[in-house]
């Protein structure tokens, strides 16, 4: 009897652990957003209509991110974007982050130039919902940090399948990020690179009503993988690995 009761008890212990992890992300991952495996997180599913999608889902559950390095490989990198979210902070059900992502240059409307950027969000309940404006990346305020910029140093022409090593180290000196995208398992081909990154200065003299620098807290928060798919085209595809090295990952403790 004691064994038996033993194991219902792992059995609901591991059943709420499930539970609560699922929910953990429930706000910001669509469904078909996963992890796959150990520090790995998967999201691939097609969609109709002409709605913008974003997703993001966390990696860790434990110490604040600080630097981090992950592989993030497109299969169909014209359909929209994909990159992590770190200082990630949550409270009363309203996230601030920085959002680090790259993928098809919707300037120009070019078809072989891909770009990345780097904003700030505060206070966002929610991007779950499927939104028709590329500007509103959901409930909330946000502001530009580092603008559209085009990758260099590629051979990309359009076709399917890009992957890039993203880099996000916290400089606990200077209280700033060093952001970089590099060839994968080639950290001297570099595709992009933005230093001194800090939300806190662009929130001070952009003044845009709601947002607050006093909110800002570099080198504190979590990380979570991140894509987005444009509203661009009826049908999307997308299937986009993330892959965290922990050796890499450390704490901004």
């Amino acid at each position: 009897m004691k064994k038996t009761r033993i194991v219902l008890v792992g059995a609901l212990v591991l059943a709420l652990a499930f539970v609560m992890g699922c929910k953990q992300n429930e706000d910001l991952s669509v469904e078909e957003h996963r992890q796959d495996g150990h520090a790995q997180h998967i999201w691939e599913a097609e969609y109709s209509g002409n709605k913008y999608i974003r997703s993001a889902l966390q990696f860790k559950e434990d110490n604040s991110v600080g630097t981090a390095k992950v592989t993030v490989e497109m299969t169909y990198p014209a359909n929209g974007k994909a990159g992590v979210l770190f200082a990630v902070q949550e409270k009363d059900g309203k996230y601030d982050f920085y959002a680090f992502a790259f993928g098809w240059n919707g300037r120009t409307g070019s078809t072989s130039k891909l770009e990345a950027y780097v904003d700030y969000y505060q206070g966002l309940t929610t991007f779950n919902e499927a939104s028709g404006d590329s500007e509103k990346f959901g409930n909330g305020y946000n502001t530009s940090v580092v603008v559209s910029k085009d990758l260099e140093n590629t051979t990309w022409d359009g076709a399917e399948h890009f992957s890039a090593d993203l880099y996000v180290t916290y400089d606990k000196g200077a209280g700033n990020y060093d952001l970089k995208l590099t060839k994968v398992g080639d950290e001297n081909t570099v595709y992009w690179t933005a230093n001194d990154v800090d939300a806190k200065q662009t929130l001070t003299s952009s003044a845009k009503p709601g947002m607050s620098a006093a909110l800002v807290k570099n080198g504190e928060g979590k990380l979570y993988s991140y894509g987005m798919l444009s509203g661009q085209k009826e049908t999307k595809k997308v299937k986009t690995t993330w892959t965290l090295d922990t050796k890499a990952t450390q704490s901004a403790e």
